[in-house]
């Protein structure tokens, strides 16, 4: 018989460091996922667990103005605030038949006033003074029938009425326009993914700074919210991942549409502007300008149209405090970023060298349009942007600060500095997953107020 070779032995098979691509593929299904269960397993804003809705301040006005959309396809709100005292759900299944205060201006004598300011509902208009103690328009009337109320918020939340048309007149107006808001920063976290690796960042790297710039931060609580803020995170980060990969008409589309909902939104044009002019690339400058162009035009229409003045608004911008709002918004106990979410202040102190490193024009772009539009919502008066969680104006470019964590995740300190910035990561995830999951109770407040000793008791 022929002689066999004999078999080789089994060795085992050499060790291969896992694909990063796979990796990313489940995270992004993990954030998907933390992003949406708060829509479904929530306490609402009477306190009942079960599905998401609207808690208060200002987004059940942003309801008013889709729903006026999509049962009357104008933008006079009067009869939809009537159809909320009469018990319907314009302003969101909580808050049927609710008498509080409409967010509008009526003519009052040929000048436009706010409705606090003229009128008190209890269940019909009256002339005197509310509780808010805003001196009342001497003599003002009852506003004539059929005469328009203009919401004082932008319009542009109503371009979410094309996507929920088939819901109108039903709850899923409320539960689809939270939903948007998660879908909205899902999209987000993938621009902020994308700028991370624009700056030179690793998969790993840009998987982890997303990782944290959405869940260790406030941003994931306005992800269940129905806010502007959301949407404005991503046309944010969403401009500025296109413009550095030299996407100028879609760049310019982003801001655009953020105009529409928050027109000071275009101050994050300036940085790409400039960025433009100095590389001469005349191009993509007219491609990049052309939409956010039409766009203040026709913001300076509809104030035409509704207010008698393209240069008029319905809220004036009031100047408060600088460096009282900057303070505010990182230092506040109860508002600040930094009390809310902990591992930013290693963002904070990685962005000196992040300005240093090799991607030094994109990172200085990032920088200006975060100073930009910090810059002046902190310098307005009511910089922690009245009853919500945390520092809410300050929530489009608050990822901007997590790229800051870059140089020191992958800098020649990180061997010391991972351990610290993992720590103080898992502890803003427990707070803003705490107001996430519980977020009409604690807005306004700081979660870690539930365990603190002698802090005041958060009322159920």
């Amino acid at each position: 018989m022929p002689r066999t070779a004999a078999p080789e032995p089994l060795r085992p098979a050499p060790w291969r460091r896992p694909d990063p691509l796979s990796h990313t593929r489940l995270l992004f299904a993990l954030l998907a996922c933390a992003l949406l269960l708060p829509h479904f397993v929530t306490v609402g804003p009477h306190h009942r667990v079960g599905l998401a809705g609207v808690c208060g301040g200002d987004e059940p006005h942003y309801l008013v103005q889709i729903n006026s959309v999509l049962e009357d396809l104008d933008l006079d709100v009067s009869n939809n605030y009537t159809a909320v005292h009469e018990g319907g759900r314009e302003e969101g299944e909580f808050f049927r038949g609710d008498g509080g205060n409409h967010h509008t201006v009526v003519n009052v004598n040929g000048r436009y006033v706010l409705w606090s300011e003229a009128f008190v509902w209890d269940g019909r208009f009256e002339h005197g003074r509310g509780e808010d103690g805003h001196a009342r328009v001497p003599g003002a009337p009852r506003p004539k029938e059929g005469a328009p109320e203009w919401s004082f918020h932008p319009p542009g939340a109503t371009m979410l009425a094309l996507l929920l048309w088939p819901f109108r007149g039903t709850r899923g107006v409320e539960v689809g326009g939270l939903l948007l808001a998660a879908l909205a920063t899902l999209l987000a976290a993938v621009a902020l993914r994308s700028i991370v690796r624009s700056l030179g960042g690793s998969v790993r790297l840009a998987n982890g700074v997303m990782l944290i710039g959405v869940l260790c931060t406030p941003v994931w609580n306005y992800a269940r919210t129905f806010f502007n803020e959301p949407f404005l995170l991503a046309f944010c980060l969403g401009a500025y991942a296109l413009h550095f990969r030299q996407r100028p008409l879609l760049a310019g589309l982003l801001i655009a549409l953020g105009m529409q909902m928050k027109p000071p939104f275009g101050l994050l044009l300036v940085p790409l502007w400039v960025d433009l002019l100095l590389q001469r690339s005349w191009r993509r400058l007219a491609l990049l300008s052309l939409l956010p162009a039409l766009s203040a035009l026709g913001v300076l229409a509809l104030n035409a149209y509704m207010l008698g003045s393209p240069f008029k608004t319905a809220i004036v911008f009031q100047v408060g405090s600088l460096r009282e709002g900057a303070l505010g918004m990182l230092f506040d106990w109860n508002r600040g970023l930094l009390p809310l979410a902990p591992v930013m202040a290693f963002g904070l102190l990685g962005w000196p060298f992040l300005l240093r490193g090799a991607a030094r024009r994109p990172a200085l772009l990032c920088a200006c349009g975060f100073a930009l539009y910090a810059g002046l919502m902190a310098a307005w008066v009511q910089w922690h942007g009245a009853w919500c969680y945390g520092p809410r104006l300050f929530i489009p470019v608050v990822p901007f600060v997590a790229l800051g964590l870059m140089p020191v995740l992958a800098g020649r300190w990180r061997r010391w500095l991972v351990g610290p910035v993992v720590a103080l990561a898992l502890v803003s995830f427990a707070i803003n997953f705490v107001a996430t999951y519980q977020p009409c109770r604690l807005w306004g407040r700081n979660p870690i107020d539930l365990v603190r000793p002698g802090a005041r008791p958060i009322p159920f």
